[in-house]
């Protein structure tokens, strides 16, 4: 089993310095990264659509927190949540220019080719890759995980 902290746990605010401060003091096995490409092509960390490079400035820059992170030494997985299409390769060489990259793990928009290059363990989907309007379903039923492990089985990932 594997203990995520999503973004924002323990009333500290989403995507901050605080909140990576404090999973990692906390010793959490894994911390959850929502990963959004700004206008000037840089990644940040936002929930939110980056509309605005005015937004820029608020928002913590990926390279910087996995450059923090890497100066911690903290070996804590980092789930990066991409929030957009298309963002593998560059949270990839980003997170190898740090040496993160054997911590590094992926969610969100995933493409599922990107199985064939990284090992099975690298990606991780969340239920509503597989449904995506399982949060209008009140009461999950045998064929909602039906759908997930068919998902599962021709994708080789983890769900």
């Amino acid at each position: 089993m594997l203990l995520t902290a999503h973004s924002g746990s323990d009333a500290t605010p989403n995507n901050s310095l605080e909140y990576i401060d404090k999973m990692i003091d906390y010793n959490i096995d894994c911390l959850e990264l929502d990963v959004r490409r700004a206008q000037n092509g840089q990644l940040y960390l936002s929930q939110d659509p980056i509309y605005s490079l005015d937004l820029t400035s608020c928002l913590l820059n990926l390279d910087t927190v996995f450059k923090y992170i890497a100066k911690r030494s903290s070996r804590i997985r980092i789930k990066c949540n991409l929030k957009e299409k298309g963002l593998e390769a560059e949270v990839q060489w980003t997170a190898e220019k740090r040496e993160l990259f054997d911590q590094v793990v992926f969610s969100g928009t995933v493409e599922p080719s990107h199985l064939f290059v990284w090992d099975r363990d690298k990606i991780f989907y969340n239920i509503e890759n597989c449904l995506p309007n399982i949060y209008t379903v009140k009461e999950l039923k045998r064929a909602h995980f039906d759908v997930d492990i068919t998902f599962v089985g021709s994708t080789n990932c983890i769900l």
